[in-house]
């Protein structure tokens, strides 16, 4: 038997890159939601002097100097003012949800004793 036609395709092994980058065995290309940690301030919290939050914000040396000044109630600036490292953290979940208007302090008590 004699072939009547050459075969059309070569033996030469051509490599395309992909545009499209493939994943690793047992990867999946579905995105991945990361929640996003936030930072609360204490709600309503003021200094001794009637500061909130804000004002240290305003003037960001002010958590060096006097964030370690309490309140009233004994809760300081680096307690209750995400500025200087305090405020309340909350991780939202990835579905969205209601959240809280108030956070309690946990383990706060005032000047008479009373806790959350």
């Amino acid at each position: 038997v004699t072939p009547t036609n050459k075969p059309s395709q070569s033996n030469k092994l051509t490599v395309t890159p992909s545009v499209t980058p493939t994943n690793k065995p047992g990867q999946s290309n579905k995105p991945t939601v990361t929640p996003t940690v936030t930072c609360n301030d204490f709600i309503g919290w003021v200094d001794r002097f009637g500061d909130g939050c804000d004002w240290y914000e305003e003037y960001d040396y002010s958590c060096s100097l006097y964030g370690f000044l309490t309140n009233e109630d004994g809760i300081t600036p680096n307690d209750a003012c995400c500025q200087c490292g305090g405020g309340g953290a909350v991780t939202p979940s990835a579905a969205p949800s209601v959240t809280p208007v108030c956070y309690d302090y946990i383990g706060w008590f005032d000047s008479q004793g009373n806790g959350c």
